[in-house]
């Protein structure tokens, strides 16, 4: 049983501050970051401190992209300032706070083609009896990952490749990038992680037979775990394969291969 004891530490913060927060719409991961800053500015009667990325890491236990992330959400909703090189700031001033919600998307119109009504986009696009429909290019904060699509993963990576073949081994890299919400232009993702998840998408690959599939095992075990609140990544779809391989088997649509007949050797 945990002894806790203001005499071994506390922080100070008023409670109006309290307050605000209570009422203010915070992801989970984005909190326990902004807990850190709180905690290691006003834990120590500061308005700012140096908070290396790693001790950022230590004290959530999330892995520093995701500590990335969360920190660019905070900037975002004027949370948390960044004061020089590694220097946090806790922004008090709840009136200036920036609530960011999801956007709310609006059914389609039903139009009349031919003998049949079909769902369309805004951009004209029909969607699919699936309901799958197209998504921007760039996926951003106010959309959830969950909607998205391996079609709409394969579109980025097209869009970006300029009609260039990409290796199958690369579009899965690519496509996972794409899936975790950062942009496919970002050299330094690319710098720090590429080559780690190399291995296990080539493994990937190897056990499901093409691109195609790894990407919808993927697509598909993210957005169930996504779902149930849990964390994933490549190494975790891997590990989730076999499962997801049994209840797929033969269900790829010609509709997909020849999407991913754009990449090379898929």
């Amino acid at each position: 049983m945990a002894n806790v004891q203001l005499e071994n530490g506390y922080t100070r913060i008023a409670n109006e501050i309290l307050d605000a927060l209570a009422k203010t719409n915070i992801g989970g991961y984005d909190m326990r970051v902004l807990l850190v800053v709180v905690r290691q500015t006003y834990g120590y009667n500061q308005n700012f401190c140096n908070i290396p990325l790693g001790k950022f890491a230590l004290m959530t236990g999330l892995r520093k992209a995701h500590v990335l992330r969360s920190l660019k959400k905070l900037y975002e909703m004027k949370l948390v300032t960044k004061c020089g090189n590694g220097h946090y700031r806790f922004h008090k001033n709840y009136d200036e706070w920036l609530h960011l919600t999801k956007t709310k998307k609006s059914l389609p119109n039903m139009v009349t083609n031919g003998k049949k009504r079909v769902s369309v986009t805004k951009s004209g696009n029909e969607i699919t009896k699936s309901g799958n429909g197209a998504l921007p290019n760039m996926v951003t904060s106010t959309v959830g990952l969950k909607d998205i699509t391996h079609k709409d993963i394969i579109k980025d990576i097209t869009h970006i490749a300029k009609g260039k073949e990409t290796a199958p081994l690369q579009s899965v890299v690519l496509a996972y990038k794409v899936r975790k919400g950062y942009e496919l232009e970002d050299k330094a993702w690319d710098k720090q992680y590429f080559k780690r998840f190399c291995g296990c998408g080539k493994n990937l690959i190897e056990y499901l037979g093409d691109s195609t599939s790894a990407i919808r095992c993927m697509n598909d075990t993210a957005t169930e775990m996504e779902s149930k609140g849990l964390e994933w990544t490549l190494e975790t779809i891997l590990k989730r394969a076999g499962e997801w391989k049994l209840k797929h088997k033969d269900k790829t649509t010609d509709a997909t291969k020849k999407l991913m007949a754009k990449f090379k050797g898929a």
